[in-house]
């Protein structure tokens, strides 16, 4: 029983056309029908040749059952696989019918020569061994010894059936993809047959196999009706062309390689095996390249063509070009490596596609592009390093890669960034053709080095410690003029291009490289930065009080060094600088002027002091930094001089200070508090009088006293204010002061406490504290009204209306709600009291109602009744009426 598998993952795909009459391509001498077929590549080999079956009678039906109809099929051709019996016999029989057009320039092919190198030569070995070692078909590799490339691969589908880089190759996988791409190969190896047709009017066909799977036999069909007009491929779209790289040559001032990649569409069909629809696609691709010429108006030349990548057969003709994919995207590709004649490029190169189908035919060239070859990069030299002393010796290592292109010259120049013109430096080293050392320069000496640096002479022995890299290293050296122009510190620029001698060869100018990226160096003054300048003093100065840790500090200042990178603090102790200088040790209990003044008749900056000075900062201090603060040791009893020094950008410290005044001498204070005084306190006619007793020890010290306004118990003295601005000096052991209470309406009690302070002994180091507070002592004073003053009675001073009397010094909780007003008259006695209660009052002023008063004009005096009952007359006579 026969079985129809066909399609993309069938067993066995058919297709077929006629080919009876003369076309653009062929000129047909014998019509024939034009078959071929493929199978499934895991399949692996059928068990023996295909079989081609003619119809003698046509019937409908699907094709399963016409397929196992005997009756209706008449056998017509065996073909045989190339390691079959009788398949050169077969094959040649078939190649004398074959109508394969050819493209222009195409040669006949020699079918003998043919067939000897497809059926008898590698290929076929391939197959035998294949056979022999049981191996599955697809996977089965020959490994030869030396590299073997069959020729009807090409670049684009050659991975599919071999390994470029080892030889190896898989001849069952080169069979079918030779089948599939290639006309004539399909012919020689059994995949498809010619058929001269007679007078015969049916044109369906059969076409069988017979496959060992799964330990059982079967044999495949596919049922094929052939037709005259089944269309030629269709034309390429989307042809590109792209300039993927420019190789160098395979020798020093060789010409290049242009490397260009051809791409175009991907059919819709490339994924479908052989059938009856696609025998229409393409298979195989022929790619025309022509040059263009006139330089200002570029064309392509259409009397010199090249096909490109295709292979010659053994036999004659070409190959079509089995395409594969570009990367990275849906097209195929192909590459195109062109040897280059000149350095500056071509005008262009213009191609044209061809796309051909397994029997040959050809669609017509449509799509066409141009791509132009572009002109080499310039060379350049590569600077390395450049070093600049203070004294003027420059020098520059560069290199130059050998590997492609030998130099025409190279130049350096340089120059200083800040001041235009100034240290300028120009070299231009030129070479001869094919000389290894450039012509001497005038006031620069050069110098060959190896790749590890050394010197050593010009050319070979360049490239001989480390192999030949192609890259050479260069040394140049020369002095010049530097000057600082009163900074410290100058940049200076060297850059450097060049010319290969192929480009200057091929063109006056051409290919100047641009100049490369500056290389920069820092040139530092040698000169040192002057010392650095501190507030002199004489005398000794304080450090900080010990913290609960005992650590005492010193914060240091000092003016800017111009042109300093930085500072560094000096310490030296008294005990260091007097083992230096050969002297006891003085007791801690003497003059601090004393100690110092011996110090400072020393020549401290001499060597033996110097050695007593320890660097106190590890990291330098940053030259916008004027300040440190630096601890002295834990429990310091003796002088302390610290100095500060400038240090340069080239790490030269500056002179020491000359004089003892660039020295300041610190010393850590203490203090010697006096003990708490006894405090007594009494009233005494409106005042406080106060009996402050003191040691013995603190005459000469002060006394300040603290006064809190009312409050129960002890009061802390925070809360409490001082009654003298400054303390009071201790005369005597007994110190009396006295205190005016201020006035308040009610009884209160005022508290005291007293605090004594030593007194200061700056050549001790001993500073001035406080004792502790006296205990506090309460006296009670009893209230004081104070008499209200009545500066302005103002109303309308007519009865029932609304005065006021505006005063101060009284409180409206202090008085009365009355007023009193005395009627007198000149020379006679008070006539009379009214009293006018107060409708309401303020802390200033009170308001009331003027009584019914009969003699406008009468004198008045206004009385305010306070709140202890005591009257008080007003200081003015008021005239009601009068004002």
């Amino acid at each position: 029983m026969r079985v129809i598998s066909t399609g993309r993952n069938g067993m066995l795909n058919a297709t077929g056309v006629e080919f009876y009459r003369e076309t653009e391509q062929v000129a047909i001498e014998t019509p024939t029908v034009q078959l071929r077929w493929m199978t499934q590549p895991e399949a692996g080999m059928p068990v023996g040749p295909f079989r081609v079956y003619h119809e003698n009678d046509h019937r409908p039906g699907l094709k399963a059952q016409l397929a196992n109809d005997d009756g209706m099929w008449e056998l017509i051709e065996e073909c045989s696989l190339p390691i079959m019996d009788g398949a050169y016999e077969q094959a040649r029989h078939r190649l004398d019918y074959a109508t394969v057009p050819s493209l222009e320039g195409w040669s006949p092919v020699d079918r003998d020569a043919y067939l000897d190198d497809v059926v008898r030569g590698r290929l076929g070995e391939g197959l035998r061994d294949m056979l022999a070692s049981g191996q599955p078909h697809h996977s089965f590799a020959v490994k030869p010894p030396e590299r073997f490339e069959l020729r009807a691969l090409t670049e684009g589908a050659f991975a599919a059936a071999a390994d470029r880089s080892s030889g190896t190759w898989y001849p069952w996988r080169v069979a079918l993809l030779a089948a599939a791409t290639d006309p004539w190969a399909s012919l020689a190896l059994g995949f498809g047959t010619a058929t001269p047709i007679g007078n015969e009017t049916l044109s369906r066909y059969m076409i069988t196999a017979e496959y060992e799977l799964s330990g059982r036999r079967l044999e495949f069909a596919d049922i094929v009706d052939v037709s005259y007009d089944l269309p030629r491929p269709h034309p390429a779209t989307g042809l590109e062309a792209r300039v993927f790289q420019v190789e160098r040559g395979r020798a020093l001032d060789a010409f290049g390689v242009d490397v260009i990649n051809v791409m175009w569409d991907r059919p819709p069909h490339a994924q479908d095996t052989i059938g009856n629809a696609a025998s229409r696609f393409a298979c195989g691709y022929a790619i025309v390249r022509r040059e263009m010429y006139h330089v200002e108006a570029p064309v392509p030349n259409p009397d010199v063509f090249e096909y490109l990548n295709l292979r010659r057969r053994q036999g004659g003709g070409y190959v079509p070009l089995a395409a594969g994919l570009a990367p990275g995207n849906d097209k195929l590709m192909a590459v195109d490596r062109i040897p280059r004649r000149q350095t500056s490029g071509a005008p262009g190169y213009h191609y044209q596609i061809a796309v051909g189908d397994i029997f040959g035919r050809w669609a017509d060239i449509a799509a066409e592009t141009i791509v132009a070859s572009p002109p080499e990069t310039p060379c350049a030299p590569e600077l390395r390093s450049v070093q600049l002393g203070s004294d003027g010796s420059l020098v520059v290592e560069f290199s130059w890669d050998w590997k492609e292109r030998s130099p025409k010259f190279i130049e350096l120049s340089g120059a200083f960034k800040d001041v235009l013109g100034s240290g300028v430096f120009g070299a231009a080293f030129k070479f001869e053709e094919g000389a290894q050392e450039p012509a001497p320069v005038a006031g620069v000496e050069l110098t060959a080095l190896s790749p590890l640096f050394a010197p050593c002479a010009f050319g070979a022995e360049q490239d001989a410690a480390l192999g030949s890299s192609g890259t050479r290293f260069y040394r140049a050296r020369t002095v010049l003029d530097v000057e600082f122009f009163g900074v410290t510190r100058r940049w200076y620029e060297v850059v450097g291009r060049g010319q290969a001698f192929m480009h200057a060869r091929e063109l006056v100018g051409f290919n100047i490289s641009p100049w490369s990226a500056p290389k920069s160096v820092e040139v530092i003054d040698p000169e040192p930065p002057p010392v650095p300048a501190l507030a002199a003093s004489e005398v000794p100065l304080w450090a900080s009080l010990p913290d609960p840790s005992g650590i005492s500090r010193v914060h240091l200042s000092w003016a800017p060094a111009q042109g300093a990178a930085g500072y560094a603090v000096y310490e030296a102790s008294e005990t260091a600088l007097l083992i230096r200088l050969d002297q006891p040790s003085r007791e801690t209990t003497a003059s601090l002027l004393d100690r110092l003044r011996v110090l400072r008749e020393a020549d401290l900056a001499g060597a033996p002091c110097r050695t007593a000075f320890r660097r106190v900062n590890v990291d330098l201090i940053d030259a916008t930094q004027t300040s440190y603060e630096l601890e002295l040791p834990k429990g310091s009893k003796v002088l302390h001089l610290i100095t500060v020094v400038a240090i340069g950008h080239n790490n030269i410290e500056s002179a020491w200070p000359a004089t003892s005044e660039g020295y300041l001498a610190y010393a850590v204070p203490r203090l010697r508090p006096p003990a708490a005084p006894s405090l007594e306190a009494r009233l005494e006619d409106g005042k406080v009088k106060l009996r402050v007793e003191a040691g013995a020890d603190d005459i000469g010290g002060r006394i300040s006293i603290h006064r809190l306004i009312g409050g129960e118990g002890q009061p802390e003295i925070g809360w409490m204010e001082r009654l003298l601005p400054a303390p009071v000096e201790i005369n005597a052991a007994v110190t009396l002061l006295e205190d005016t209470p201020p006035p308040r309406p009610e009884q209160h009690r005022l508290w005291y406490r007293a605090v004594a302070w030593s007194k200061e002994d700056g050549g001790k180091a001993i500073l001035s504290s406080a004792s502790a507070p006296s205990a506090a002592v309460g006296v009670l004073v009893p209230g004081i009204l104070p008499d209200p003053e009545i500066f302005e009675w103002d109303g309308s001073f007519q009865p029932g209306d609304i005065g006021i009397v505006r005063g101060r010094h009284f409180r409206a909780r202090d008085l009365r709600p009355a007023i009193l007003l005395e009627r007198t008259r000149p020379g006679e006695v008070q006539e009379g009291v009214h009293v006018c209660w107060a409708v309401g009052f303020t802390d200033t002023e009170i308001s009331f109602t003027v009584p019914d008063i009969p003699e406008p004009g009468a004198t008045y005096q206004v009385t305010v009744v306070r709140g202890d009952g005591v009257e008080v007359v007003a200081e003015d006579t008021l005239i009601l009426g009068g004002l």
